[in-house]
């Protein structure tokens, strides 16, 4: 589900700006939808559709979403509209054009907020190594949730370095703008 509003406002907003960009709306903000930009999904619907099946495979749909997000999406978003079968590692069904123009509308009406989660990211890397540092973090904290205990903060890195490196990378930061129902702050 989406993020509820107390956790939005947590990890967004409170006042805190880095760097001159305005991210209380990052996550709301969307383009509408046109004629041109359903044409262009159901044009690359039938560049990717091997075979003219009339149907996108896993692979044919991750293909589709690189040619019009311009990035591989995550393994979580494709799962989210195929299923993958993890003993025989194929899908058991596939998108049809229709479900594919849903899909990709909305998702290219959702970029300018995908760029907004980027530039936030960017933002708190205050070190610019692309992943936030544990120090990184209590410094975003402090100014996102300022008294929040050390060892609180602390647990909330921990829940969100996904893999337990001692360090948040842009996919975990993302899934959590964009896919956690509640903060870890």
């Amino acid at each position: 589900g989406t993020m509820n509003e107390s956790a939005r406002a947590a990890l967004l907003g409170a006042g805190y700006r880095p760097r001159y960009v305005d991210f209380s709306a990052a996550c709301r903000r969307r383009r509408e939808p046109t004629e041109t930009m359903r044409a262009e999904v159901r044009e690359v619907f039938r560049e990717v559709d091997e075979g003219s099946k009339g149907w996108l495979s896993r692979l044919d749909l991750k293909l589709g979403m690189m040619t019009l997000l311009g990035y591989k999406p995550p393994k979580y978003e494709l799962d989210r509209h195929i299923p993958c079968d993890i003993a025989t590692r194929q899908a058991p069904t596939g998108v049809d054009l229709s479900r594919f123009e849903e899909i990709m509308v909305e998702r290219l009406c959702e970029v300018d907020s995908d760029e907004d989660i980027r530039q936030m990211f960017l933002a708190f890397d205050m070190s610019c190594t692309g992943f936030l540092s544990r120090e990184d973090f209590r410094r975003v904290v402090q100014l996102v949730r300022p008294g929040l205990p050390k060892a609180k903060a602390d647990d909330a890195f921990r829940e969100v370095d996904s893999n337990g490196d001692g360090r948040i990378s842009f996919r975990d930061f993302e899934y959590v703008m964009k896919y956690r129902s509640s903060s870890p702050l």
